[in-house]
């Protein structure tokens, strides 16, 4: 899947109530979606910025790069929720 990454981040550390966390992603770029419905208008210009769950295994993969760029990243269901996909690294 061919996208504007903008970030590849990993954030560690023990929250508040005392539990580790451990969170990779990769933010990239989609367009804005025009909606016109009944009771829900939207309207813009540019991009939003998404999320996908990053495997830390893939994290070195995005330190040779600049960003802003386009990456073609490999994007597979996430083996602890089916329902959800995580990126697994960049394909050339």
């Amino acid at each position: 899947m061919k996208v504007l990454v903008l970030n590849a981040q990993r954030a560690a550390g023990i929250s508040k109530t005392g539990n580790q966390y451990d969170i990779c992603t990769v933010t990239y770029a989609v367009p804005v979606q025009q909606v016109s419905r009944e009771n829900r208008k939207v309207v813009g210009y540019g991009f939003n910025a998404q999320e996908v769950g990053l495997d830390p295994g893939s994290m070195g993969q995005f330190a040779a790069y600049e960003y802003p760029l386009e990456l073609n990243l490999i994007i597979e269901p996430d083996p602890q929720n089916l329902n959800r996909n995580m990126c697994k690294g960049v394909a050339k």
